[in-house]
């Protein structure tokens, strides 16, 4: 787990990840989990009584991190991409010789850029949202925009803005901070959503689609979400999301996909937004409303087996702060 203390609601999102999966694994038979933690963030009684753990030291190089992968059989990497740090945590486990339970770090590296991402689906025909850099004092796509970070994770840091100055901002904020290029694209309507894959070496497992609440402050922040969707939409998600993954080999594990459903009942509208290639986090839904134990399934999948997951006949809402509520 990444240890972002300065990006809060990273951090808020990353803690949810962490205790929804390590409880989940070490509820898997015949694993042990073995992890550290930082102790700013997570308290000790907040996890299962079977799980090993150390305090947390947090180092540039990752010394804790490298010896901790080095003494497991696989580890699962819960970081954002923000300063390439998914990809560098997948790295130092290449150099533990520690399996992961995600992809390599050369496509993490490249499935992690925005603006990759947008090249590789504009290639191969993917409907998606027009993606540019930013270059200071230019022009803008629309009379509403959306300014990201090229490697960023999830919202953090987008921003929509209605005049070039204010994109400067935006830019100037990023060079000062040293978080890469930055991204415009227009302000699109649809309904926001994701849906998730559990990419196996020969085959996908696909989740549930989830309706995604974002703020309307300015920075479209993900907020929570919701599942499952009306069969139409799940069908729509599904559809696009097998297309978008198509350009991807070398996927593995959790894959997110976001997405704007357009008013076309056809799916002709809908756009492919982005890509992540690790776990979300809607993982503390969508494990509420599985019978099945996602982190097991997960697991199953990467080992070439075609796990049965089973859903509730229930609904589920969730917040990024990690609140999940049942519903009937």
């Amino acid at each position: 787990m990444a240890h972002h203390q300065d990006l809060p609601s990273l951090v808020n999102e990353g803690k949810t990840m962490f205790l929804a999966l390590a409880t989940d694994l070490a509820a898997v038979p015949g694993f042990q989990v073995v992890t550290s933690i930082d102790r700013r963030v997570v308290r000790t009684n907040e996890l299962p009584a079977s799980i090993a753990w150390e305090p947390a030291v947090p180092s540039p190089e990752g010394d804790q991190f490298r010896s901790i992968a080095s003494r497991c059989d696989i580890a699962l990497v819960i970081a954002p991409e923000v300063g390439m740090a998914l990809s560098k945590t997948a790295e130092w486990l290449l150099q533990a010789g520690c399996p992961s339970m995600g992809p390599s770090p050369e496509i993490l590296a490249k499935a992690g850029n925005k603006a990759v991402m947008a090249r590789v689906w504009h290639a191969h025909g993917v409907p998606s949202i027009p993606t540019r850099v930013w270059r200071k004092g230019g022009a803008l796509p629309a009379s509403r925009s959306v300014l990201k970070l090229a490697c960023g994770a999830g919202s953090w840091g987008n921003r929509v803005v209605e005049c070039v100055e204010d994109a400067d901002k935006v830019s100037d904020w990023a060079e000062e901070l040293g978080l890469g290029e930055v991204l415009v694209q227009p302000l699109m309507a649809g309904i926001p959503l994701s849906v998730t894959a559990l990419v196996g070496p020969s085959q996908s497992c696909w989740l549930e689609p989830c309706a995604q609440f974002l703020s309307e402050d300015g920075g479209l922040g993900y907020r929570g979400g919701e599942s499952p969707l009306d069969a139409g939409l799940r069908a729509r998600a599904h559809r696009l999301g097998r297309k978008a993954l198509a350009c991807w080999p070398g996927l593995r594990g959790w894959t997110g996909l976001d997405m704007l459903m357009g008013a076309a009942p056809d799916g002709s509208e809908d756009l492919v937004v982005e890509l992540n290639p690790r776990c979300t986090t809607s993982y503390s839904g969508l494990r509420k409303l599985a019978r099945t134990n996602l982190a097991q399934a997960w697991y199953e999948t990467i080992q070439g087996k075609c796990p049965v997951v089973e859903w509730g006949d229930w609904r589920v809402r969730w917040t990024n702060q990690g609140k999940v509520e049942v519903i009937p």
